[in-house]
């Protein structure tokens, strides 16, 4: 007895959900946020991780209780288009900075580059940028940036599993990154530009994957905000259902749906079914679901617990979305 998770989900909860926004240059991901909270008529609405302003692509953004999925899916493997620019560094490290030395006085070979973006591979230290949102002793760098204070930054961990130059013409570098959440894009084209010996800056990014989301299933927001009717909205709607859709999942019985629903633990014994890697993993969380096919929300690896002779598992709740609607 069980359900099966990857067909098709019972009845949608029109309240949550994500919107995947596919972001224009120009506006803030705060801004998207804003639109669609009206639109929707919605109070509890957030994005998975911010994009910047000049920065376009996949913006994922959560209604309702599903907010409460939000670290699951910004702690995933993103990846993006960037457009590298050798002709000068800027101190933003972008397009959008004022330009500053050093510049190269010729191109490198493309050898070169190739050879130089293999190293990147890896994890390894990255230090954030001045103009960024990350906050030191609790004054974000962007405010000190603008006073025209930089600091020393304690460079950071970050993983690139991988780029791809797509192309090389005159000065520009296209290429595809796929790097771990608080990777800086604009960093690592200052750190190109200066490990090839002159200046370099983001001229172009774009994200297309993020939260097991692809780009290609995005809306644009003008398309969103041209709607005749604001219920047309719900066409978009990805469920949660069918949000981190990587991860192992259990199916509960009644009594195990009840005791998850409190935040309770649930018992070995009220698992119907489990799919997926090894529930016992514990690197992971699982998706729990009722049996009607319902996410009920994550919970953590199991445990034992002693049980007079015997030894039992509990699977204790980490998020739990809840039920907006009686059970039919």
């Amino acid at each position: 007895m069980g359900a099966d998770h990857s067909g098709k989900p019972a009845p949608a909860r029109d309240r949550m959900g994500a919107l995947l926004i596919d972001k224009p240059a120009g506006i803030t991901s705060h801004r998207v946020v804003q639109s669609l909270r009206k639109l929707t008529r919605i109070k509890k609405v957030g994005h998975t991780g911010t994009l910047d302003p000049f920065a376009t692509g996949l913006l994922p953004v959560l209604l309702g209780k599903t907010t409460r999925l939000s670290r699951f899916l910004t702690e995933s493997t993103k990846a993006y288009l960037c457009v590298v620019d050798l002709s000068y560094a800027t101190d933003t490290y972008d397009i959008e900075g004022k330009k500053s030395t050093p510049v190269f006085t010729s191109y490198p070979a493309r050898e070169s580059i190739e050879r130089l973006l293999k190293s990147f591979v890896g994890t390894g230290p990255q230090v954030p940028p001045m103009f960024s949102a990350k906050k030191v002793k609790g004054e974000k760098l962007y405010n000190l940036a603008r006073k025209g204070v930089e600091i020393p930054r304690d460079p950071v961990d970050v993983t690139i599993s991988g780029i791809s130059l797509l192309s090389y013409y005159d000065r520009y570098l296209t290429m595809l990154v796929r790097c771990s959440m608080g990777t800086y894009m604009r960093s690592l084209a200052h750190d190109i530009g200066r490990e090839l010996g002159g200046g370099a800056h983001l001229s172009c990014l774009r994200r297309i994957e993020t939260g097991g989301f692809h780009i290609k299933n995005a809306v644009a927001l003008h398309t969103l905000e041209r709607l005749e009717k604001p219920g047309n909205i719900r066409r978009y709607l990805i469920p949660p259902e069918k949000m981190l859709v990587h991860y192992p999942s259990l199916t509960l019985s009644d009594r195990g749906e009840a005791d998850f629903s409190h935040g309770r633990p649930v018992q070995g014994k009220d698992v119907l079914e489990k799919a997926g890697r090894k529930t016992e993993d514990a690197s992971t969380y699982l998706r729990v679901f009722n049996t009607r096919n319902v996410l009920l929300g994550l919970a953590e690896r199991p445990v034992k617990k002693a049980g007079g002779a015997d030894r039992v598992f509990y699977y204790q709740p980490a998020v739990v979305l809840g039920l907006p609607f009686p059970h039919e």
